[in-house]
């Protein structure tokens, strides 16, 4: 619970409902509602009636490193009594931030972080009266699955996969961004021979040490965790191979967009396995 002073003698008391979110479908994202309960700590005749808005931000925890997500208004000006009532603030939430704020979490409890904003007009002469409080509340890995369960697409999934930030490792990096662009704009093959391009420096190093070879000597049942990821490097620019260049045998290869997205995220997944190990 939160109290917001929003003139002498009285303030606003705020705090969330059971189960305060909630998720629903819309177009390149979801419409976020979260629910509170307001109540009012003095009795005014008339009541004054209050813009409420907030800024959300979530975070793993109040401590920590919050972000920024949406601006979520409420519907109408409200006029809040001692019993109190329930209000509903909304806003709209991207795919791109839904999928980002589940990769924050790492399947645990999120903390969501609300920056509320309460105006009005009071007095003689009327004059503007704003205040502003913070209210900071846990959803539960239960109640975000679930919510996300309402609007998540299960036409497809799109991965995260985090990239190294380093200068050394900066080309493979923008050479994987390239690729995505491409593939996006539909032009699968120029976008595969980016991808080829950003995971060459891991094939050399794997061809230098000989890990392949030694890997091949062996059934794929004996082999180690590095050898099976050299194998599957070796085997995935085999099959990039067929963008880049054609041949007797690569000259009827058409890679699809479906395709040319799974190389690409087998690539991006390798490229920073391999960076990240060096």
């Amino acid at each position: 619970m939160t109290s917001i002073d929003v003139s002498k003698g009285d303030r606003l008391e705020l705090e969330p409902t059971r189960n305060a979110l909630r998720l629903w479908p819309a177009v390149g994202g979801a419409r976020m509602e979260l629910r509170l309960r307001v109540t009012r700590s003095a009795e005014r005749t008339p009541p004054p009636r209050y813009r409420l808005s907030a800024a959300l931000h979530v975070g793993r925890s109040p401590q920590q490193v919050r972000r920024l997500v949406t601006r979520l208004d409420t519907d109408s000006l409200v006029a809040p009594g001692l019993r109190g009532f329930e209000i509903s603030f909304a806003g709209f939430v991207s795919d791109q931030q839904l999928r980002l704020i589940n990769e924050l979490r790492e399947g645990k409890e999120l903390w969501f972080i609300l920056v509320l904003d309460v105006t009005a007009v009071e007095g003689e002469p009327p004059e503007l009266v704003a205040s502003r409080g913070e209210l900071s509340f846990a959803v539960s890995p239960g109640e975000w699955g679930s919510e996300m369960d309402r609007v998540d697409s299960v036409a497809f999934i799109e991965l995260l996969i985090p990239m190294p930030e380093g200068a050394e490792d900066a080309s493979q990096v923008r050479l994987l961004r390239e690729a995505q662009q491409l593939i996006r704009d539909n032009k699968v093959d120029a976008g595969l021979v980016r991808a080829r391009k950003a995971l060459e420096p891991m094939i050399a190093d794997i061809r230098d040490s000989g890990i392949v070879k030694t890997a091949r000597d062996k059934t794929a049942r004996d082999r180690t965790l590095d050898e099976r990821f050299a194998i599957l490097a070796e085997d995935t620019i085999a099959v990039l191979h067929g963008a880049a260049h054609e041949d007797p045998v690569t000259a009827d290869f058409h890679y699809t967009r479906a395709d040319a997205t799974l190389l690409l995220a087998t690539t991006a997944g390798l490229v920073s396995r391999h960076i990240r190990r060096q």
